[in-house]
């Protein structure tokens, strides 16, 4: 989509509208819509479309107002035109289209919903990442909470949410999916969102595109995009290809929709002795959810 084209024609309908024009501005109107159109019919995020959609109606309603009444105050609010409006030499007319991909609508959307987790035992840190599935309650990897080496969990565990250091408590684990549930105190923690999981996991396919939200190297929340490569292995793992790194494990893991499809949890270094390019394995979402439902119903 070119922001510019649809800019012009708009500043040209906002002075058509000043000089009473109604039907020579609906003309610009539909020279918006029809760059609208373009650009939706090239997109593959759901999201993106949807934001695309919201976009081309408000214009669309701009068009009938213009065909049927005129110049409405719909119209004259659209093109900041109203007494009360602001001047809209600075309009985002098409800001509220992103171009910027799929993959930081996602991010956007849901950082809120990630945090950083900081474990300790004596002088022993453990770094990693987790996320709200449900009201004060916080799912991260049972390895990061874990302290192998002693063979016990570690006494102190933290989430970080922005400039924020809270502890929480470990109330359930599984080893064998390597999946921990933390609860904590939701009076210190007000501003957060909850991440939804897909509906149906069997509708995930190979091929599929997927993005992880972690903490690389504990330094700070961030994005990285794979391809979903097996839905399940031997060991009912998700298999993914990306460039997950130290501090990553317990992230989410997302499709395109922003539908959580498992939680991030280390890398892959070998299969039958060979050693493996870029392999992640996460635990799929139909285990989480069932291993939730047992423990907080």
């Amino acid at each position: 989509m070119n922001k510019e084209v649809i800019k012009m024609h708009y500043f040209n309908a906002r002075e058509l509208i000043k000089l009473n024009k109604p039907k020579e501005a609906r003309q610009c109107v539909l020279a918006i819509l029809n760059s609208s159109l373009e650009y939706y019919h090239s997109l593959d995020s759901i999201i993106e479309k949807k934001k695309t959609e919201e976009f081309m109606l408000k214009w669309i309603n701009v068009s009938k107002d213009l065909y049927n009444k005129g110049i409405t105050n719909n119209v004259l609010e659209s093109f900041g035109l109203l007494s009360n409006a602001s001047d809209c030499n600075n309009i985002s007319i098409t800001d509220d289209i992103t171009e910027q991909g799929w993959c930081a609508d996602i991010f956007e959307k849901y950082k809120n919903a990630v945090i950083k987790i900081e474990a300790s035992t004596n002088h022993f840190i453990s770094n990693g990442t987790g996320f709200f599935v449900s009201k004060g309650y916080i799912l991260t990897n049972n390895h990061i909470v874990y302290y192998k080496k002693i063979n016990k969990y570690h006494e102190n565990i933290y989430m970080i949410l922005g400039d924020k250091k809270i502890k929480i408590d470990l109330l359930f684990c599984d080893k064998d999916n390597d999946i921990a549930l933390c609860q904590f105190d939701t009076t210190k923690c007000c501003k957060y969102s909850i991440i939804k999981f897909i509906d149906n996991y069997d509708s995930l396919k190979q091929g599929a595109d997927c993005l992880v939200i972690g903490n690389p190297f504990n330094l700070g929340l961030a994005p990285f995009t794979g391809i979903i490569k097996y839905t399940f292995d031997k060991n009912n793992n998700l298999i993914y290809q990306a460039p997950s790194n130290f501090g990553d494990s317990g992230g989410p893991v997302f499709n395109r929709n922003g539908e959580c499809i498992g939680i991030n949890k280390s890398k892959m270094q070998t299969i039958n002795d060979n050693k493996v390019d870029g392999f992640a394995l996460a635990t799929p979402s139909i285990i989480i959810k069932n291993r939730l439902k047992e423990w907080i119903g």
